[in-house]
């Protein structure tokens, strides 16, 4: 029993010694050549345009002429000088509008039937 003991012994000794063994280094990596890439020129940071908040919409001296008119007429006269009319805000009741800016288009605010602001846009 005792020769088993170091017939086992020995076995396992031997397989810690193999895996001791010096391993081949591997190959070094080759190296890979990158294109030559000019960098890219200097850009100028595009400047910020006037925010809308800050820019007042043109108004034309002629844009008093649809106040006190009715609705109706308001946009007849609109449609006149070739300009695209709606009604933003009724007896204090805003509607829905898009926030697009026109420069070709007036925005009414109506109070009993009658315009009594005016705005481009």
């Amino acid at each position: 029993m005792s020769f088993r003991l170091l017939f086992f012994s020995l076995c396992i000794a031997s397989l810690g010694w193999a895996g001791c063994k010096d391993k081949p280094e591997p190959a070094p990596a080759k190296p890979t050549e990158k294109p030559e890439v000019e960098p890219a020129p200097e850009l100028e940071t595009p400047k910020k345009p006037e925010s809308p908040k800050n820019m007042k919409p043109p108004s034309d001296p002629k844009d008093k002429d649809f106040i006190g008119k009715t609705e109706e007429a308001a946009g007849k006269l609109a449609k006149k000088r070739g300009l695209k009319s709606r009604v933003v805000e009724r007896d204090g009741q805003m509607l829905p509008a898009t926030r697009d800016y026109r420069v070709d288009r007036v925005n009414f605010t109506v109070m009993k039937g009658k315009v009594t602001k005016v705005s481009r846009g």
